[in-house]
């Protein structure tokens, strides 16, 4: 009996531990790479080449006067947004340059210099700016005024290099690609002349740069409401600069999703 309670009351045998499987963790998709700068001068033309382009179509001094329409906050707390808007300060001041007085391309600059201070208090583009708004005081020719511009693009280019890595550069690129060519779309409509779109606005290079920003570090930081229209317009754009010539319903398609586009600025 005394053997049977002590088989009864012993410790059991050990048993192994139960170890508990760590749960499972889906990886992080990974963000395709992508160079906001890859050296490509398509991707900024010359100030020069622009006006050429313009003059040749006959729409220079239509397309300054809707740019003297364009007129944006630029020193906003979203970066983003304080991009692609200096971006189409830029944009329009490109178009406009050889057309405007002086005093009214003073006004754009400064717009264009409080948006890169809201993005940069350190920019070297500052004092770039700064000088230009000395320059443009002294009331200078128009022909002036386009190699001042055309100096200060030698120089910017020098410089893309440093800036491969950043999120805000194809953003500000963007917004001043997307504001030439709507004054260029709608200088083409007041002229009555959609033809030579397909001249001013087939750049593939420049669309697929766009598109693989986009489809990339865009995804996190363009702002949810403007990704599905900025995607859709890309795709129209692409499709529609591939006419030649362009008609007046594929022009109205291109000014249609730009105004959609910037209007959400």
């Amino acid at each position: 009996m005394l053997f049977l309670m002590l088989a009864c009351t012993g410790n059991p045998e050990p048993t192994e531990p139960i170890v508990q499987a760590p749960p499972l963790v889906e990886p992080e998709p990974a963000v395709p790479s992508f160079d906001a700068w890859p050296g490509t001068p398509e991707l900024l033309p010359a100030p020069s080449r622009v006006a050429a382009s313009l003059q040749t179509h006959g729409i220079q001094k239509a397309c300054a006067e809707y740019a003297a329409r364009v007129s944006f906050k630029t020193d906003v707390s979203v970066s983003t947004v304080a991009a692609a808007r200096t971006g189409a300060e830029i944009g329009a001041l490109v178009v406009e340059a050889p057309v405007t007085e002086p005093a009214k391309l003073a006004e754009r600059v400064q717009r264009i210099q409080a948006g890169l201070a809201s993005l940069n208090e350190e920019s070297l583009a500052l004092q770039d700016t700064a000088n230009l708004l000395v320059f443009l005081s002294q009331n200078p020719e128009p022909d002036q005024v386009s190699v001042q511009l055309d100096q200060l693009h030698a120089k910017l280019l020098m410089n893309m290099e440093a800036q491969s890595e950043s999120e805000l550069l194809p953003v500000l690129l963007a917004g001043a690609w997307m504001q030439a060519y709507l004054l260029m779309a709608q200088g083409l409509e007041a002229n009555n002349n959609p033809g030579p779109g397909h001249a001013l606005f087939f750049r593939p290079v420049v669309g697929q740069y766009f598109s693989g920003y986009v489809s990339s570090v865009g995804q996190g930081t363009i702002p949810s409401g403007m990704l599905g229209p900025l995607e859709e317009t890309l795709v129209h754009l692409r499709v529609v600069t591939e006419k030649d010539p362009m008609s007046a319903e594929d022009l109205a398609t291109v000014r249609e999703g730009l105004e959609d586009i910037l209007g959400m600025l």
